[in-house]
């Protein structure tokens, strides 16, 4: 998949990476200070309290009273069952020896451990740290829906190395493994609220593609993403391609597909006697994309492909001679040999009376 080429990245898109991580580990330090503010306060006050009472008893093990560093790790030992001291006569420092090693259980414990947890959690790309990082994208992509269509639309998107943050309100998606393995932000939430593409980052994104299997969805996914971003670049993914061409021009998306409508051409063209590798619509004429290999009795062996694309209304893309390298957009004066290989734009019926003259 998608996974090899992005190992492919230039110096400008690693020293990106590592800034965009930079940024994000800085804020997920300030989320867990957010937090914890409390927890860590209270241990603070703790500690200068338990120093505090050391600092002020004469200890008899060292025969004078303890300096504000031995004070403190002396409260610090305490909070871990471990008195450095024997027990003091004063009441004040044994009120401090039996109530910090509780003290150390029900606060720092606890804190301790609830940190932990959400340092594991980074590393593991759970939620929290998958906000923090979403957060740090600019300029990037926000695919909504990881279906198999999102899925395929993401692969593209990372074989060409975009930036993308993704939206999926399933968690039980075949595919969320795979793009957490990617390092790729992924949001378990429902993109129609609008907190959801906030996280993903709406206000800083170039393009909002949205893939969900719930038209209704979609359209209010499109809407709330053109009012929280004037300026976005909106793709809706439709079922219905009436419905879909309605919405473009009601609302100005820029794209606006159906999944049925994209598929239906490709998929009845593939049975015929044509190697199909693509289509699409211009001007609302279907051009197909389509692979020719001229055989050794082809009676077009010698023409030119200037006059294959006057008699016979196709665009030629490229032009492979055998043990030659590929020519793309070849000069006109080239010549059709046995053995080659043309990828040409065209109508379905210019390209099958063209694919029998050069089958023989």
């Amino acid at each position: 998949m998608a996974g090899g080429v992005r190992d492919n990245y230039s110096d400008e898109e690693v020293s990106r990476r590592l800034k965009r991580r930079a940024r994000a580990s800085l804020r997920y330090l300030r989320l867990i200070v957010a937090q914890f503010w409390r927890q860590f306060a209270t241990i603070v006050m703790l500690l200068l309290l338990g120093a505090l009472a050391f600092h002020d008893c004469v200890i008899e093990s060292l025969g004078r009273r303890p300096d504000w560093f031995e004070s403190l790790f002396a409260t610090y030992s305490l909070f871990a069952l471990q008195p450095v001291y024997p027990l003091p006569p004063t009441w004040p420092l044994r009120i401090v020896y039996f109530s910090y090693p509780l003290l150390g259980l029900l606060v720092v414990a606890d804190t301790v451990v609830r940190v932990a947890l959400l340092l594991f959690s980074r590393q593991e790309n759970q939620k929290e740290w998958t906000k923090v990082l979403a957060s740090t994208y600019r300029d990037h992509i926000i695919l909504c829906g990881l279906g198999r269509v999102g899925y395929r639309i993401l692969e593209r998107l990372l074989e060409w190395h975009l930036d993308v943050v993704v939206i999926e309100k399933s968690e039980n998606t075949p595919f969320g493994q795979r793009v957490q393995n990617l390092g790729i932000p992924l949001l378990t939430a429902d993109a129609r609220q609008e907190e959801s593409l906030a996280l993903a980052g709406i206000k800083h994104c170039r393009t909002l593609i949205i893939a969900t299997n719930d038209d209704l969805a979609n359209v209010e996914i499109a809407l709330d993403g053109r009012r929280l971003n004037p300026k976005v670049r909106v793709v809706l993914r439709m079922f219905d391609e009436n419905i879909a061409t309605k919405l473009r021009d009601a609302f100005h998306l820029d794209v606006a597909f159906s999944s049925a409508a994209v598929a239906a051409p490709l998929v009845a063209a593939s049975v015929l006697e044509l190697e199909i590798l693509g289509t699409f619509t211009l001007d609302g004429r279907e051009i197909f994309t389509a692979k020719l290999v001229a055989a050794d009795s082809c009676s077009l062996i010698g023409t030119t492909l200037t006059e294959l694309r006057q008699q016979h209304k196709i665009m030629i893309l490229s032009h492979k001679r055998p043990d030659k390298p590929i020519m793309y957009s070849p000069p006109g004066t080239e010549k059709l040999g046995a053995g080659d290989v043309l990828v040409i734009h065209g109508e379905l019926a210019d390209l099958r009376r063209l694919g029998k003259l050069t089958r023989g």
